[in-house]
């Protein structure tokens, strides 16, 4: 069996010489629409390593564009025309236009787009050069007029509009991110494994769903009646009387509702290859079954379903497809060792252990 279990199992594997790499297959993850509901920003993880890209794809003509890349996540953020995406990256905070021509705001994390970039540093919120608050974690939001912030710290969700005037909205033990309403008169928030909606003097904080373990930060649909995550269950849609639909019941990191539409994007499973993530709306809309080796050897490991597309490129490379289902590998130059399943498709492979 393969000795890979993507995202959530360590590898095992045998031991790799000095100059070999390992090299697994990437997985897609956490899409966020841009205001105008054309392109939709996601981040490539590629395993091991945690090397993170941030990719832009336009959801007509599929055109996929690699803007960034970094150790962690770049937690992008759009700007409120769409022409331009905040990320962190190596401590700083940058600003992009969507062919990957970037400027340096400032040290920190967690941008949020506004007419001014918030963002956070040694805990504290900046918006611009000004100190907003302190003891902040996580990533703050602004609200859709621009005036309002909601952040989070270890013990509640805040919100500020300006130095000094924090105001907490809900006391809770290690809060997620808060997402507001399209109408800014509401917060979504995860609180353990419960889906969580509080809004300023209207409604009491409340939870709207319970028993999602690993659920993602809630997206909003536009009419404000529902919010759409992941969690380990799937993708579920909850509208705020509590009712939940399952959208899809396997999913990655992320699901998203468009601004325009009730269409939501989420990291799932790729039809061809299901071991692999792609960003999906209702088909792939970017994704691939391959996993790509280096021009040196490399350990390749497949994932644990079926479909898999191995490239050994250059180098004496140890290929690992032996999981039961059909893979192809092609082991490319150098002197290959696979351990393949006899349905498997060879092509230049030196040794083989079936």
């Amino acid at each position: 069996m393969k000795r890979l279990v993507v995202l959530a199992l360590l590898v095992t594997a045998l031991p790799a010489s000095a100059s070999t790499a390992r090299i697994l297959a990437y997985q897609d993850a956490w899409p966020t629409w841009s205001p105008d509901g054309h392109t939709l920003a996601f981040t490539r993880i590629h395993l091991p390593g945690n090397l993170m890209e941030l990719y832009v794809v336009d959801t007509k003509t599929h055109r996929v564009t690699k803007l960034a890349q970094n150790t962690f996540q770049l937690q992008p953020s759009w700007s409120p025309d769409g022409t331009k995406l905040a990320y962190q990256a190596g401590g700083a905070v940058y600003v992009t236009d969507l062919r990957g021509v970037k400027r340096r705001v400032g040290p920190g994390g967690a941008p949020a787009y506004g007419d001014v970039i918030a963002r956070t540093r040694n805990m504290q919120l900046l918006v611009g050069p000004a100190v907003w608050a302190d003891r902040v974690i996580g990533r703050p939001a602004w609200s859709s007029d621009g005036k309002t912030i909601a952040f989070r710290r270890d013990e509640g969700i805040y919100t500020t509009d300006g130095p000094g005037n924090d105001r907490l909205l809900v006391g809770a033990p290690n809060p997620g991110d808060p997402v507001w309403s399209p109408d800014g008169t509401q917060l979504a928030f995860t609180i353990r494994d419960e889906v969580w909606v509080a809004s300023r003097g209207l409604v009491p904080a409340h939870a709207i769903a319970t028993g999602k373990p690993d659920a993602s930060a809630p997206s909003w649909s536009r009419d404000g009646a529902s919010v759409v995550y992941s969690w380990r269950g799937g993708v579920t849609q909850t509208y705020l009387t509590g009712r939940s639909v399952l959208l899809h019941s396997a999913a990655g990191l992320g699901a998203a509702f468009s601004p325009l539409s009730d269409v939501v994007a989420w990291a799932g499973p790729h039809p061809s290859c299901p071991g692999h993530l792609s960003i999906r709306i209702e088909g792939p809309l970017v994704g691939t079954c391959e996993v790509q080796g280096t021009s040196r050897g490399d350990v390749i490991e497949g994932t644990p379903l079926w479909g898999d597309v191995i490239l050994g490129l250059a180098g004496n490379d140890q290929i690992h497809a032996n999981d039961g289902h059909t893979d192809k590998v092609n082991c490319g130059a150098g002197r290959d060792t696979v351990w393949a399943d006899r349905t498997d498709k060879l092509t230049g492979c030196e040794i083989v252990h079936r």
